[in-house]
This record gives structure tokens, C-alpha cells and sequence, in this order.
């Protein structure tokens, strides 16, 4: 039997043509820097990754608000005023940033689906969930100890 191990580069394809983009050499670096970031990145981070190869920053805005649109990317909110993206992973994580130092750390597994029927349990006006977004904010051990 043969080896069917699929690439990182055949699953951006697969991913970018069936949310209907074509599999441009720019779209494909994007995920890529994404993919091997291990933490959200800010457009200002992506575009030093892109470096002389970034396209101006009309088409790198246009590119990650499409790629959102299209459930590619994720949209996390950091409160720093701008945006961070990552790669929307199937598996639900979050994230802890330390209000100091600026470390982000994902975890999984949190149980969210108990607090959001919780939620709705206690809501007058909503009946369904369809995304969420959860970031916790505190201190690093390092930054706690100082």
C-alpha cells in the first residue's frame, strides 16, 4: 500500500479551492507563516514573515478578511487594537495572555459546550450559539513572581 501521507502544501490547496480561492503562491505563504506561527499573529508580524516577498498591504488586509469570511482563518482579539489570525483549527482552543509580557499560550478541552447551555439556559433572546470566542487574561508565572 502506498504512502498517503498528505502535505502541507496539498491541504492549503485543498483548503483554499473548496472555499473557492485559487492556490496562489501569496495565499500559500500566508497559511504557511500561519500554520508554523504556533500562536496568533498580528498583520504587522505577518508582513515581516512575508518579507520581500509581501504584496502591498491592501491585497495582505483583502487576503486575510476574505480567508475569515471564508472560515480559514480565525479572528482573535488580543485587546491590543488589532487583529490577530491563526489557521481555524478544528480542534477548539483558546488562549491565556499574560497582561505583562505579552506571552499567549493556547488550551484546549475547557468543557465550553456546559457554560454556553448554561448561558442560554439563562438568555431571553437567543436560542443558539454559532461561534464563540474565548481568551483569558492574567499574568505569566514569570511576570506573577516579579
Amino acid at each position: 500500500m502506498k504512502n498517503l501521507r498528505i502535505t502541507e502544501q496539498d491541504r492549503f490547496r485543498a483548503l483554499l479551492r473548496t472555499a473557492g480561492f485559487k492556490a496562489t503562491p501569496a495565499r500559500m505563504r500566508l497559511l504557511r507563516i500561519l500554520e508554523r506561527a504556533h500562536e496568533p499573529l498580528s498583520v504587522e508580524k505577518i508582513t515581516k514573515r512575508l518579507g520581500s516577498l509581501a504584496p502591498d498591504m491592501a491585497t495582505i488586509y483583502r487576503s486575510l478578511r476574505n480567508l475569515h469570511a471564508a472560515g480559514i482563518l480565525r479572528h482573535v482579539d488580543f485587546k491590543h487594537r488589532h487583529a490577530h489570525y491563526e489557521i481555524n483549527d478544528p480542534k477548539d482552543h483558546h488562549h491565556f495572555t499574560c497582561t505583562n509580557c505579552g506571552r499567549i499560550e493556547n488550551f484546549e478541552n475547557c468543557d465550553l459546550s456546559k457554560l454556553i447551555a448554561r448561558a442560554l439556559k439563562k438568555t431571553n433572546s437567543f436560542s443558539k450559539v454559532t461561534e464563540h470566542s474565548l481568551e483569558l487574561f492574567g499574568l505569566c508565572f514569570k511576570c506573577a513572581r516579579k
